[in-house]
């Protein structure tokens, strides 16, 4: 079953920025940060900055993602309230085939988008008794849900993993399809609703290595953003809000 929702949330607890170069998952001031790996490879970069940790869900609705089959309408309004702005598709899914992508505290990875769970807690932060009480409850016959998010995007992961990174990991090693609850937010990049944001791109961007901040200055195409007089005004370090 598929649900559609339209979400307004001034001040959400997780943003989705991009602009259509880099890709930043953001909480506070912590911050996954994706970018194509250029020079011909279809890979990716993924940086995590300061142990970006997941929304926790109150209890009552994490007990429903993992002891009931249906999802209710209630679970997801919960969940879309942590959620940027936009119009989402819902899609209870099983995943077959999958990779797991797991960076350490204020490190980095490369990647292949497709076919793949991007963790967005730290490898640090997993606590091996809570993923054991998942894999016991997995054996059990229960499937907890993960919920995770996605775009339409060219380079955008086909799984950000929001909450459930342990039931992920019970998955894994237990070699079980894992159940996800998708949330996936459609929509297109326009020049004329791009917004400069210096500060935040200093903020998120210029804390990154130095090598991976040259590979990002050396490969992001430069954004168009109109006229300043007669002539063109180009921006090279912008990430629009979604």
């Amino acid at each position: 079953m598929k649900f559609k929702f339209a979400v307004t949330n001034e001040n959400p607890v997780l943003e989705f920025l991009t602009d259509g170069f880099i890709i930043v998952l953001s909480k506070k001031k912590n911050n996954l940060i994706q970018w194509p790996y250029c020079g011909g490879s279809l890979g990716q970069y993924l940086f995590l900055k300061e142990g970006f940790a997941a929304y926790e869900l109150e209890k009552k609705i994490n007990d429903k993602l993992v002891f009931q089959d249906k999802v209710d309408e209630e679970t997801i309004s919960e969940i879309l309230k942590i959620l940027p702005s936009g119009s989402y598709e819902v899609i209870p899914q099983r995943v077959e085939y999958y990779n797991i992508v797991q960076c350490k505290n204020m490190s980095h990875t490369t990647f292949y988008q497709h076919d793949c769970f991007v963790m967005t807690q730290s490898i640090e932060s997993i606590c091996e008794d809570r993923v054991n009480y998942y894999k016991k409850l997995i054996i059990e016959g229960y499937r907890p849900k993960i919920v995770s998010l996605s775009s339409s995007l060219d380079n955008s992961a086909d799984f950000y993993v929001i909450d459930g990174h342990h039931k992920l990991i019970a998955y894994n090693q237990l070699k079980e399809d894992p159940v996800t609850l998708n949330f996936y937010i459609n929509y297109e990049i326009e020049q004329k609703n791009l917004i400069i944001q210096e500060n935040l791109v200093l903020d998120l961007v210029f804390d990154l290595k130095s090598d991976l901040l040259e590979h990002i200055i050396s490969n992001r195409p430069r954004v168009f953003y109109g006229t300043t007089g007669s002539a063109p005004y180009y921006s090279d370090y912008s990430i629009r809000r979604l």
